[in-house]
């Protein structure tokens, strides 16, 4: 699916992971996860990796399945965003009121999925999200 990233885009992308999660055969956790961690990152995309580029950003998602593991690759023009890279995530065991804000979203999608790949190619950013499927029969 090739869509530009918008706002409305994430409702998109969203009923795409809920779909490719249950034909999956995710459990509920498993399924919630992935989409956690896949809508943030889409969600910064659109909040902060379109501005200051003079093209429309573009997202293409797709995916790989087989009988371990759900692979979900999210593609975007924006700037370069290395979710290991991001601030905001080394103070979280500080107190609340002592924490940067921001952080938090990023933290919960490095950890909301088994792995979680980056790498920049050309243009584009690639975000793999990889969850092992746990169970493989819809019972």
């Amino acid at each position: 699916m090739d869509i530009q990233a918008t706002l409305e885009a994430l409702t998109a992308i969203n009923k795409y992971v809920v779909q490719v999660a249950e034909d999956a055969h995710l459990d509920h956790r498993a399924a919630y996860q992935l989409r956690l961690a896949v809508d943030e990152i889409a969600t910064n995309v659109v909040s902060h990796g379109s501005s200051q580029i003079p093209h429309e950003v573009v997202f293409k998602i797709e995916t790989d399945m087989d009988d371990e593991y759900l692979t979900v690759i999210l593609e975007d023009t924006g700037q370069p965003y290395n979710p290991y890279q991001a601030e905001g995530q080394e103070d979280l065991h500080q107190p609340l009121e002592q924490r940067r804000f921001g952080g938090l979203g990023v933290y919960l999608a490095l950890h909301s999925v088994d792995e979680l790949k980056y790498e920049r190619l050309g243009q584009w950013n690639r975000h793999t999200f990889i969850v092992k499927r746990e169970c493989h029969d819809p019972q």
